[in-house]
């Protein structure tokens, strides 16, 4: 570290923080790693400025990783900064919040396009909805967000404003949506719609406060894509149970003519719908291993004469 020319990429005021991972590493403290880096720059800025930078193990204008494995290493300049999957949209988290990209994702898995019309039935703080309604107003994802890759000395501030100017003008005119949302808690009603006025999309999408379990569809056929309560950190396994049986109850009562994407890290709570599953797609949410379950709903029964 002492060999390279920190220097030349970023000037003496950024901060920075360096963060260690280590995968079947043999060094007993990666702790420690991370401070002899640190050292290690603040060393040749004191010897090419007379100064060293600041650490701000929070928010640094510079982070650094050190990955380790049993016998490499590897240093990084972080040019992101926040984890990519943040917008900068969010300002009200709900209780189990669904990652950005995975809400993303989730969506393009499905099949579903913009226009066609959308219902997250237990929708928490909005996720979904708000990845949607960028979707379908072509609202670029890091649009709202700044990078770290801003505080280099490299950054080419008028090259980015010309990029970030472009993708404003490709943004659609903000219109209603065919783009629903509920919630049995009002906390999270109001939780999705403080995350929707702060992303400008908030007459985009219709909200409501409803029971999934007593509610009629929105439309006469569409796409529902949710990630319903599985028991790890919303719920109980003995409460879930039921609930999903009368979730398969009221979808097949309901909503004849729509396509179903649930996702679930208990693979036996799907199997309580009791509707035939077309789809089963591996995902992660964070740690967790989950399946992205599809049902395709249709008027009558499902089985074959």
């Amino acid at each position: 570290a002492v060999a390279l020319d920190w220097p030349s990429w970023f000037d003496v005021s950024r901060t920075i923080a360096v963060t260690t991972v280590g995968k079947n590493s043999p060094l007993p403290s990666l702790n420690f790693v991370s401070l002899r880096i640190k050292d290690a720059i603040c060393d040749v800025f004191r010897a090419a400025t007379g100064e060293r930078p600041s650490v701000d193990t929070r928010k640094p204008d510079i982070p650094l990783t050190l990955f380790l494995s049993s016998d490499r290493y590897t240093l990084y300049l972080d040019l992101s900064g926040e984890p990519l999957n943040r917008r900068g949209y969010r300002v009200q988290p709900s209780g189990a919040p669904l990652n950005e990209n995975l809400a993303a994702g989730m969506l393009m898995l499905s099949g579903w396009t913009p226009g066609t019309p959308l219902y997250d039935p237990m929708m928490g703080g909005g996720t979904i909805l708000l990845e949607a309604a960028m979707m379908s107003l072509n609202i670029a994802p890091g649009l709202r967000r700044h990078f770290a890759f801003e505080n280099l000395k490299t950054f080419d501030r008028i090259e980015w404003l010309r990029l970030h100017k472009d993708a404003e003008a490709a943004v659609l005119e903000r219109e209603p949506l065919p783009i629903f949302g509920s919630d049995i808690d009002p906390a999270m009603v109001r939780a999705a719609g403080l995350n929707l006025r702060a992303a400008g999309l908030f007459d985009c999408v219709r909200l409501m406060e409803a029971d999934f379990l007593n509610v009629d569809p929105p439309t006469e056929s569409g796409y529902i894509v949710s990630n319903p309560p599985y028991g790890v950190r919303m719920g109980s396994e003995e409460d879930l149970g039921p609930f999903y049986k009368e979730i398969g109850d009221n979808l097949k009562q309901h909503f004849p003519g729509w396509t179903v994407f649930l996702l679930s890290a208990d693979p036996e709570l799907p199997k309580r719908i009791g509707l035939q599953t077309t789809r089963r797609i591996p995902l992660y949410n964070g740690p967790l291993e989950c399946r992205l379950v599809e049902y395709r709903l249709v008027a009558g029964s499902n089985r074959k004469p």
